[in-house]
């Protein structure tokens, strides 16, 4: 068995509509009653959700679609994975979700077995869904359902079911939310950069994650519609992990005071034309005055403002107001840390 070091661990970030669009299906099969899980099911209303669930009761079956999400090109949008699984041969898709690919799976059946299986061979099918039972009979009732259907019937059911959940819950229920998980990802990338996979894996989940044997790659999928539980999957060598996402979480950036202070001072051409006197010379506030042909009343206000955001300061009685060089630089620094976010 290979075995990966954190040396030649790697991580990836990644909020896409394809894993959020398969979550919502696994959130609505499972018995999950969080507000998200109820919220999903009303929008999809009970005949629809009678239909996730006769095609796979099991939340771990839906979810094993993720690996086609990720397959799909990017932006791994709604219409590039409609569209990539309308492509994917009817026993690729059947292969993703009996779980073939999944190291659980192929412990406890021979890939011999479950390919055979697959393919529609009965006593096959008997062994593969007898030895990959575990604990939870949603996964055995949905894989016989499945295994049964055969790879044709299940693809031919599945397009349909996914095209009328796009239509009645993905575009008025999860898509809202598609920005805040963009924002929630762009913020976990900038607080664990620099670190080593595994420590970053860790930083982002909140727990200590250990590199496993034959995992080369983790994928980081933050996701608001399973709040407030983590999923793990596998495909192959890589490692999907969906985190949860408090809906309630404010990801909308926030400018600094001192960054307001700084775009404020400078949003006003008179006090644009007061800095650039003041950077040939210190100047008093009636020779301002006279040189920008203002009142000095107004002046004394522009300079006010300078003087709150740190970019002119008061120098010697004659001559008393002047640039603030370490103002100015510290301005320069937080617009380059701006254009260092993007």
């Amino acid at each position: 068995m290979r075995r990966t070091s954190p040396a030649t661990l790697r991580a990836r970030i990644e909020s896409a509509p394809a894993y959020e669009l398969v979550l919502s299906l696994a959130v609505a099969a499972s018995d999950a009653s969080t507000p998200q899980a109820t919220t999903v099911r009303d929008a999809a209303g009970a005949a629809l959700v009678d239909r996730v669930r006769r095609f796979a009761s099991s939340d771990w079956m839906w979810a094993h679609l993720l690996s086609l999400a990720h397959e799909a090109p990017p932006p791994r949008d709604v219409p590039a994975f409609r569209a990539y699984v309308q492509g994917v041969p009817p026993l690729e898709i059947q292969r993703r979700l009996a779980g073939f690919y999944v190291r659980w799976f192929r412990r406890s059946t021979s890939p011999e077995v479950m390919e055979a299986a697959i393919r529609g061979d009965d006593d096959a099918i008997r062994e593969f869904v007898a030895r990959g039972s575990g604990e939870d009979p949603s996964w055995s009732r949905s894989l016989r359902t499945r295994l049964d259907a055969g790879a044709a019937r299940t693809k031919a059911d599945l397009l349909p079911l996914l095209d009328a959940w796009i239509d009645g819950v993905f575009g008025p229920v999860t898509r809202p939310t598609l920005r805040r998980l963009g924002a929630a990802a762009s913020l976990r990338r900038r607080a664990v950069s620099g670190r080593a996979a595994a420590d970053a894996v860790s930083g982002v989940l909140g727990w200590e994650y250990v590199p496993e044997p034959s995992i080369g790659r983790v994928l980081l999928v933050p996701s608001v519609v399973i709040h407030p539980t983590t999923h793990e999957f596998e495909h192959g060598q890589t490692k999907l992990i969906c985190f949860p996402i408090d809906p309630r979480e404010d990801t909308s950036p926030r400018a600094s005071r001192e960054l307001l202070a700084v775009a404020r001072a400078l949003a006003d051409e008179s006090r644009l034309r007061a800095l650039t006197a003041l950077a040939g010379s210190d100047l008093g506030a009636q020779e301002l005055a006279d040189r920008l042909g203002l009142g000095l009343s107004t002046v004394l206000h522009h300079l006010g403002e300078l003087r709150a955001a740190g970019l002119v300061e008061r120098g010697g009685r004659r001559r008393p107001y002047r640039i603030a060089a370490q103002g100015l630089d510290r301005a320069a620094a937080l617009l380059h840390e701006l254009s260092r976010k993007a």
